[in-house]
């Protein structure tokens, strides 16, 4: 005699991020794991399921229909272009499933080409003491912000200013400040390098 699983059950299923920590980019894939059981708790395998997923932030999530494999198990990739935290929830043939999962995309590498550079404050003194300040904001290929990242900025100006090459870590808003002195009374114009 044979025994065989019962329909898909989504308050016995459930999910789980199998890999994390994708860069931003809308390539690179964070994956989430979707293992299907019945009411008696035994697996689905070879069964056919749709599974949807919905994401608190900007993840290409949606639909996917597809065959559980041999565990009952089906991955989902998931990719996104905003550097963000998400939690990742399922249903099983339209039914809720039970509970949810967390996937963090993270800001990838600095680009001198997205970054920018701001004058903050201005008009300083020329006594070698007075410091006008620029603010360096890092992002990524995406536009993420690199909040807590280590940098070095160098600055050169057409002038006297006493500029160089700084390493510090952006603050949460991916921003650096630098101060500069000057002791000739002109005016400058300061460019900047993100990682050389």
């Amino acid at each position: 005699v044979s025994f065989v699983a019962g329909a898909a059950s989504a308050a016995n299923s459930s999910i789980a991020t199998t890999s994390n920590g994708a860069v931003a980019d809308g390539v690179a894939t964070n994956t989430v794991q979707v293992t299907v059981r019945d009411a008696s708790n035994n697996i689905l395998a070879s069964t056919a399921v749709t599974v949807t997923l919905t994401g608190t932030g900007g993840a290409v999530v949606g639909t996917i229909a597809g065959t559980t494999d041999a565990s009952g198990q089906i991955s989902i990739d998931l990719t996104d272009t905003t550097a963000e935290n998400l939690t990742v929830d399922y249903t099983v043939n339209a039914v809720a499933g039970a509970g949810d999962t967390a996937v963090s995309f993270v800001a990838g590498a600095a680009s001198a080409a997205n970054s920018s550079i701001a004058t903050t404050s201005n008009g300083a003194v020329a006594d070698g003491v007075a410091t006008n300040t620029v603010q360096v904001t890092v992002r990524d290929a995406s536009n993420n912000i690199l909040a807590s990242t280590a940098v070095t900025v160098t600055l050169t100006g057409t002038g006297g200013a006493v500029v160089g090459t700084i390493a510090g870590t952006t603050d949460a808003s991916g921003q650096i400040s630098i101060d500069l002195t000057d002791t000739t009374a002109e005016n400058l114009t300061v460019d900047y390098t993100v990682n050389a």
